[in-house]
């Protein structure tokens, strides 16, 4: 820890009203020096303590920015003063398997690459399985005025948006930077930081608001009554079942398809179905009855999701009937 640190920091208060900010570097193998990691506000638990942390900090006042590069180990962040429990914790998981919990009994894994956790005096443990990169961004909550985002626990972002890229970028390698002591720099990065707080928050509580009672069974069934008009596109999905794009992404998210290729496979089973019940048929009504916009796409989907042409599902079709392979239109 360095001399203006030790200046700056008081158990009281934690971190108080820094002129600027303060940088704090770490790197171990082997022993894992606690009064460093308790500097920057965490405890190791003990019996899961990682063989290796390499942590790089940038602090201010109400911020915090850093990287952390660890093997497998829980972190335990404890909330000991009331200004911890007013911050909003970003962690964006770049590599490795991070859970979270309140407790080493109730540790869950993320099932994203980005998670917030909201501002209250529950401890927070971090279990790193693996080895771990990421990137942290803490924040005071009246850093966001006069925006006030909505309440939470915890939300867990299931894809990367516009703003965690950007985002990730910056705060990345700001986690890096050396110590500025000109005000004007201290300064300008503290007002992009309050920025890039505000858009996180927002992005999270556009995207909260946007979680309805829709389930990926009720997509599906629209999908099933649907699928067979070419007009009807994801845009039109969406639509229907009342959100955007955006959140029926988020519907679909955890059963890894997007709302793109859940119906080009549903038209395209129907297809492979039709050329297999009468391998007569052209093309054309096979692509028309199934929801496809023309024959080329129908196609494509075919060698996409079975690898096989149309004259091919025919064929293996009638062989599999000992009947002789036939098509009035060759695809």
């Amino acid at each position: 820890m360095t001399t203006s640190e030790q200046f700056y920091y008081r158990k009281d208060l934690a971190w108080r009203n820094l002129p600027g900010y303060e940088t704090q570097r770490l790197r171990a193998n082997g022993g894992i020096p606690a009064d460093e990691i308790e500097a920057a506000g965490f405890k190791v638990l003990e019996g899961d303590k990682p063989t290796r942390l390499n942590l790089a900090i940038l602090r201010f006042s109400a911020f915090v920015v850093g990287s952390v590069d660890s093997d497998s180990g829980t972190f335990v962040w404890r909330k000991a003063y009331a200004s911890t429990r007013r911050r909003f914790l970003v962690i964006f998981v770049n590599r490795g398997m991070l859970s979270i919990g309140t407790s080493t009994a109730d540790l869950a894994p993320v099932e994203g690459n980005v998670v917030i956790l909201y501002p209250n005096a529950k401890p927070v443990y971090l279990k790193h399985t693996g080895r771990v990169e990421s990137v942290v961004f803490a924040f005071d909550e009246r850093e966001l005025l006069p925006y006030v985002a909505r309440q939470g626990s915890q939300f867990v972002f299931p894809g990367v948006s516009a703003v965690h890229a950007p985002a990730f970028a910056f705060l990345s390698s700001l986690s890096g930077t050396k110590k500025d002591s000109h005000p004007l720099g201290s300064n300008a990065i503290r007002e992009v930081l309050r920025v890039l707080a505000r858009a996180i928050l927002v992005e999270a509580d556009v995207a909260r608001s946007e979680e309805c009672s829709v389930k990926v069974n009720d997509v599906r069934a629209l999908v099933e009554l649907r699928f067979a008009a070419p007009d009807f596109t994801v845009q039109s999905l969406a639509a229907e079942l009342g959100i955007t794009r955006r959140a029926l992404e988020r519907v679909l998210a955890p059963t890894q398809l997007t709302p793109s290729r859940l119906l080009r496979e549903r038209r395209a089973a129907r297809a492979k179905h039709l050329l297999e019940a009468n391998g007569r048929v052209s093309l054309g009504n096979v692509a028309a009855s199934s929801g496809f916009a023309s024959t080329e796409a129908l196609k494509r989907a075919l060698v996409l999701f079975y690898g096989m042409s149309a004259r091919e599902i025919v064929a293996e079709s009638l062989t599999k009937r000992h009947e002789i392979p036939s098509l009035d239109k060759s695809p």
